[in-house]
């Protein structure tokens, strides 16, 4: 990511993602325990940061369908359905999280829970207004960061750069038609990487490839 910014090629920032999140989701699951694939989402995002729909049939198996268990079990039914363009189970996955917001949450939890409301009701405005927000939050919360990283040693860094935001950024360019998707504001946040989504939109959102080849 600071090569990135450094030489202005955002490259990087995109197969550093890709690569990073396909050995953290691997790590991930070998510490998988009493959760089922909700236990996912944290790779599920990333991978959408990346654009890597390819690891998400093995991460989010549309076959297995709902998620019954886990925290954010509700927030993983959502980005289940709406990846796969289904609003039957969409709606169903709303109630459940209708139901999640009606207890006590962190601000980072509701704004995140009110984006993906907003967007399975298409409500463009909101969408960015809840995206705004969880940058903000983002950089308040240790959590995120820790499953990302797996480690409490990379707080500072995961509260420059919102990569969880990005993630669901790019969950509206999968879910929304192009001329939707075109009206969402990006955060106006120091920890949003525009110049990544300049990328991303010129190259068509397309997957990350493999950053450093270890062959040798």
């Amino acid at each position: 990511i600071y090569l990135s910014c450094k030489e202005n090629d955002m490259t990087y920032m995109h197969n550093s993602i890709f690569q990073g999140n396909r050995f953290g989701t691997i790590r991930s699951n070998c510490l998988q325990g009493g959760v089922d694939q909700a236990d996912n989402l944290t790779n599920i995002i990333l991978a959408l940061a990346s654009n890597d729909i390819e690891i998400l049939d093995k991460i989010m198996p549309y076959h297995l369908g709902f998620s019954t268990n886990g925290f954010l079990h509700a927030h993983y039914n959502m980005i289940m359905s709406l990846m796969n363009k289904d609003i039957e189970n969409a709606n169903r996955a709303k109630n459940q999280l209708e139901k999640f917001m009606s207890k006590k949450r962190s601000k980072l939890e509701l704004s995140f829970s009110r984006y993906l409301v907003s967007l399975i009701e298409r409500d463009l405005n909101k969408i960015s207004i809840y995206l705004q927000e969880i940058c903000v939050y983002l950089t308040r919360t240790d959590w995120v960061q820790h499953a990302i990283f797996l480690s409490v040693s990379y707080n500072k860094l995961g509260h420059s750069v919102a990569l969880f935001a990005h993630g669901l950024y790019h969950l509206a360019y999968f879910y929304l038609t192009p001329e939707e998707f075109s009206k969402i504001e990006m955060p106006e946040h120091k920890s949003f990487i525009k110049e990544y989504e300049y990328y991303n939109h010129k190259n068509g959102f397309c997957s990350g490839k493999t950053l450093i080849d270890f062959t040798n």
